[in-house]
Parts: structure tokens; C-alpha cells; sequence
């Protein structure tokens, strides 16, 4: 069993992983029906913070934080100078 939980947040009708990708794969491939999960309430820039600051194990490359930040920056014009 997966002992350390991911992180998600509600977005509409489904859940949106902020932290642990690899251990929700891992647990698809396994076939297990259940992974342990906090639920947190996060808007779009505090995810992308916490994806490139909890992300400490396999930490993002420096094109993959660009490639986040671009697409937060797309998403939301005008919130950010």
C-alpha cells in the first residue's frame, strides 16, 4: 500500500493532483482502489507554488517550471506584472 498521502484539490465534479503524481501512477498500476489523499482548497497560483516548492524528490527542470508558469501566466492575463 501507498503509505504517504497526494495532494489534491476539488476542481467542478473531480479532484485535481497538486503533489504526487508518480505515487497515483504507481497505485494505477498496482490496480489499487484507494490512495490516501489530503484535501486542500488552493487557487491556480498557490498550485503552481506548491508544485514547484513540495516537488523535492524529483524536482521540476527548469523547462518544466517555465512550461507551468506560462500556462498559469495564459490562463490568468492580467494578474500577473
Amino acid at each position: 500500500p501507498i503509505e504517504h498521502a497526494i495532494l489534491v484539490r476539488k476542481k467542478g465534479d473531480h479532484y485535481h493532483i497538486i503533489d504526487g503524481h508518480l505515487r497515483h501512477k504507481i497505485t494505477m498500476e498496482m490496480r489499487l482502489n484507494e490512495i490516501p489523499a489530503i484535501v486542500v482548497e488552493m487557487n491556480d497560483e498557490e498550485v503552481v507554488d506548491a508544485q514547484i516548492t513540495r516537488n523535492t524528490q524529483n524536482p521540476l527542470s527548469n523547462l518544466e517550471i517555465g512550461v507551468r508558469l506560462y500556462q498559469f501566466v495564459k490562463k490568468n492575463p492580467g494578474k500577473v506584472k
